[in-house]
């Protein structure tokens, strides 16, 4: 007959046994639904990405309202910052649609439009706010001197210039919608402040300037690209806060290429004067010499004619 020691020890090991397989089993569903999440993720993420490029690959103009949920969805799969070269191309493709659909007089087919939707304003706002910082932190990524970075470069800040004024904006150009132009004004400035202040705009500018400015003896930047950086940047409403940002991190990363130009133009005019200082001395010297010989000259006459006399 087994002790009450013996059947003690048992029953410990029964229950340990038993809350191992308790763990095990966790440890096995836990395993299970990240792995099944994760396949999940990508079957969704797969289609949505495989649904937005159907709609951007249309050749007619785009309903705002349905290009903007499938924008809206592929943000919830999309990373802030890229670094894929396909999502280079889908979001080069997405800023070139926006910024055309900004043409349209009708809000059906312009992406502002969903603006004059109260069911959708407040949430296209926060979603252009984080599209744009997008955008904006993808810029710092890609190589300007690559023909493919000038691509990407060009429609993301063709993107970020129109979005940030009213100008090009053609539905606000109508007179059943020009009353709203002021509050469409100080929503691209709403824009604006949030690239500057959450997004880091200028010092991913100053970035993007010393990696195509700084580089070699030549720009990689194109004049149209350095147009709308110098735009962006001066953009902003004047505030001291702002000047100081605009010296420090753009004005900075432009006068960085031409410093060394300057100096080596300084230094061949450093050159050149003291050249000219140095001729001044011989032609100087020349002169002294050849007044002394002359004075000489007229001396030594003037003793052999009063000798003579």
């Amino acid at each position: 007959m087994a002790s009450k020691e013996e059947i003690i020890a048992k029953t410990n090991a029964a229950r340990e046994a038993r809350k191992l397989a308790r763990d095990r089993e966790a440890a096995a569903i836990h395993v299970q639904k990240c792995v099944r999440g994760f396949l999940v993720r990508l079957r969704i993420g797969k289609e949505i990405r495989q649904n937005l490029d159907v709609k951007l690959l249309e050749d007619q103009p785009k309903n705002s309202l349905e290009l903007y949920k499938s924008v809206r969805r592929y943000q919830s799969v999309c990373r802030p910052q890229i670094r894929h070269e396909s999502e280079f191309d889908r979001l080069d493709r997405l800023a070139r649609v926006l910024t055309l659909s900004l043409d349209q007089a009708d809000p059906k087919k312009s992406y502002v439009g969903v603006a004059l939707n109260k069911d959708h304003v407040q949430s296209w706002i926060s979603h252009m706010k984080s599209l744009l910082a997008t955008f904006c932190h993808n810029i710092s990524l890609i190589n300007p001197e690559s023909s493919q970075g000038q691509k990407h470069l060009s429609s993301w800040l063709g993107a970020l210039t129109a979005f940030t004024k009213t100008t090009a904006w053609k539905v606000f150009q109508k007179p059943e919608y020009s009353a709203l132009a002021k509050g469409m004004e100080k929503l691209s400035q709403t824009f604006l402040t949030h690239l500057t202040s959450s997004a880091s705009m200028m010092q991913i500018m100053k970035s993007i300037l010393l990696k195509g400015l700084a580089k070699g003896s030549e720009s990689h930047l194109k004049k149209t690209v350095l147009m709308a950086i110098m735009t962006l940047v001066t953009r902003p409403m004047p505030t001291e806060k702002h000047l100081s940002a605009l010296i420090i991190h753009s004005l900075s990363g432009t006068l960085h290429f031409c410093c060394l130009f300057t100096c080596i133009s300084c230094l061949f005019t450093y050159f050149n004067c003291l050249f000219t200082y140095i001729s001044c001395l011989f032609t100087f010297f020349s002169c002294l010499f050849t007044f002394s010989a002359v004075c000489l000259h007229d001396r030594f006459n003037f003793r052999s004619k009063e000798s003579r006399a």
